[in-house]
């Protein structure tokens, strides 16, 4: 959990570098001070009429930029300025006025209109760009600005340069939006492009997080001047794309939310969902219908889709900070990643609010953009940590199917081959018999020491042959019917007992410990045979001075033994192969006798699997269900 914090803590920090040297190598490197010139004193004058021209400026009181917003009239919707051009000596002059804000800005210069801008809606943030001729020294400049409602006024300097210099130095700023913008926009795009392709489960917040990184990138490219300023005759476009954006995001992030994290307590995510829903497309049929009556209703507009969106944004945010903490407290890691997005997001929103109205409205909000970028990354994140999850599941639910198959077949086999034994071996059994007691006759009649010789060989082969069908039968019938309980520990210490001196003759070492009182079900003869088969082969496997440790404990109700060696070991091919009919590592093995001891072990309701690793070793480990004296 604090692995996964700490990741997304590192790559909002290098997002944050990257956000400062792009925004500051730009200033770094078009900083001319030797070139440029600010203009920082201008006169204002207020006029309520809004009918005066740069004509009649006799009959207008001005005064310095400091003491006339001390004087400037209560709803005062108009403002002059003017300011003489300082001498220069500049190829190809320009000035930049960075910031002005109004809805309509009017120009003059030489005693001629020299710039127009007209809006009809509320964006009043403008970036003007004007050339000047190479000898408009000492001449002055007026400016009109008229604000039907809200800010009015320059609030920053007026920079004087080479016109191509100014033009570059605004490029490099306001290009950032842009590019940030429109890269989100195309990363919604490709997402709902590949959304056919997804998966039931995960449609819906697939097309959710597109749409919210699609709102998110609708809303920093409209939010940037570049658009205004440069393709300002769709500016009410760019106005009404930021208010759909505004209102698809946030229904969205609760869609997403729902789908990721669950309902929230008492259902109020899916609930906030829902209305959410319902009232993001109220607002944009609101505006629909404000349009086509040419913004008759625009007052009602502004109201419940400003004004009243205010205050359900507040309620959603407080929802989903209970939902978080509600989820962080449960201790879910995706809550921690969305907390983590959602509180950078509120930190910079909060910080920029009060900039703010400290600065009477007149700071131009940026931060909440990365704010925002922040609170998506973690989206993202969450979604990709969902998405790896479910492939960790899918593989892991793969290699649980193949197991199941592999033991299913190998089911099927063993009762076929159950079957058969079952079978063969009581028709074969007794003409062994019968040929083995013909054999010793004749073993006690030979004189010659040659043909006592072939018949003792024969005997023994005959006896091979039984033990084979032994196990066989074995095999095919457990005989775990007569179960009894046993203690493991002293069954075990018994086996090792007799299994010690064969060990000794390999050059080997048999190392026994386990713990008191372990008992299962099963009967004593057939776990001994199982157990001594497993030990057996062990001690076969071992190389020079080996040896074989042999443990057994209890752990969550179930009886473990441990078989481990240092011999030779198995290769993967060679483990998958372990208990099938006529597979052995020995020169004369039939793969019988591990087969018939995994089938002893199935009889007592236990589970064997091996780990091995070529030329290091092989483990067995043997589970048993516990069972009480």
């Amino acid at each position: 959990m604090r692995d996964t914090v700490k990741r997304s803590a590192m790559m909002i920090i290098v997002l944050f570098a990257i956000q400062f040297f792009t925004i500051a190598s730009p200033i770094l490197a078009s900083s001319h001070p030797a070139a440029e010139t600010i203009i920082q004193d201008w006169e204002v004058s207020w006029d309520a009429s809004q009918a005066v021209s740069p004509h009649e400026e006799d009959t207008l009181k001005w005064l310095s930029a400091k003491s006339a917003e001390e004087t400037k009239p209560k709803n005062a919707s108009t403002m002059w300025v003017k300011f003489k051009i300082p001498e220069f000596k500049l190829n190809s002059p320009g000035i930049l006025i960075n910031k002005a804000y109004a809805q309509k800005v009017t120009i003059y210069f030489d005693g001629r209109e020299s710039y127009h801008s007209s809006r009809n809606y509320r964006y009043d943030v403008n970036k003007i760009f004007l050339p000047l001729n190479t000898d408009s020294s000492y001449q002055t400049l007026y400016m009109k600005l008229e604000s039907k409602d809200g800010r009015i006024g320059i609030p920053e300097a007026i920079i004087l340069d080479e016109y191509q210099r100014l033009l570059k130095t605004y490029m490099q700023h306001e290009l950032i939006d842009i590019i940030i913008g429109g890269a989100f926009i195309f990363i919604a795009i490709c997402i709902l492009a590949c959304s056919g392709f997804v998966s039931r489960d995960f449609f819906v917040s697939w097309i959710a997080l597109s749409l919210i990184i699609l709102s998110v990138g609708v809303m920093i490219v409209t939010y940037s001047p570049f658009l205004y300023s440069f393709y300002g005759n769709y500016g009410r476009l760019y106005y009404k794309l930021f208010d759909v954006a505004q209102s698809i995001m946030m229904p969205a992030i609760f869609v997403f939310i729902d789908r990721v994290l669950g309902a929230g307590p008492y259902g109020l995510i899916r609930k906030a969902s829902k209305f959410l829903v319902i009232f993001s497309l109220s607002s944009v049929l609101f505006m629909i219908i404000n349009l086509l009556s040419n913004d008759r209703i625009n007052e009602l507009y502004f109201l419940y889709s400003v004004t009243f969106y205010g205050f359900v944004l507040l309620a959603s945010a407080s929802i989903l900070l209970w939902t978080l903490v509600y989820y962080c407290l449960k201790g879910n890691k995706e809550a921690y990643l969305l907390s983590l997005g959602l509180g950078v997001l509120m930190l910079f929103s909060i910080v920029e609010i009060i900039w703010f109205y400290a600065q009477n409205t007149e700071y131009e909000l940026f931060l909440w953009k990365w704010g925002i970028v922040c609170f998506v990354l973690s989206l993202i994140m969450i979604f990709a940590k969902r998405i790896a999850h479910n492939h960790q599941q899918l593989l892991l639910y793969s290699k649980k199917l193949e197991m199941y198959n592999v033991e299913l077949q190998r089911s099927e086999k063993m009762e076929i081959i159950s079957q058969l034994a079952a079978s063969i071996a009581h028709e074969v059994r007794n003409p062994l018999q019968v040929t083995r007691g013909f054999l010793q006759l004749l073993h006690e009649k030979s004189i010659e020491n040659k043909e006592r010789s072939y018949i003792t060989l024969s005997i023994e082969e005959l006896d091979r042959a039984s033990e084979i069908i032994t196990d066989f039968l074995t095999f095919a019938k457990p005989q775990t019917e007569n179960a009894g309980l046993m203690n493991i520990s002293q069954e075990l210490e018994q086996i090792v007992g007799i299994l010690i001196p064969l060990a000794n003759l390999q050059g080997g070492k048999i190392i026994f410990s386990a713990a008191e009182e372990l008992y299962v079900r099963g009967q004593s003869s057939k776990f001994k045979q199982g157990l001594i088969n497993i030990i057996k082969n062990s001690i076969e496997a071992l190389r020079d001075e080996g040896k074989i440790e042999v443990w057994a404990y209890e752990s969550n109700e179930e009886i473990i033994i441990k078989v481990r060696d240092d011999g030779e070991g198995m290769t993967e091919d060679e483990l998958k192969k372990l208990g099938e009919p006529y597979f052995s590592k020995k020169s004369k093995g039939t793969g019988l006798g591990l087969m018939v001891t995994f089938r002893i072990i199935e009889g007592m309701q236990g589970i064997i699997h091996y780990n091995s690793i070529k030329g290091k070793g092989t483990e067995a480990v043997i589970h048993f269900p516990s069972a009480k004296e």
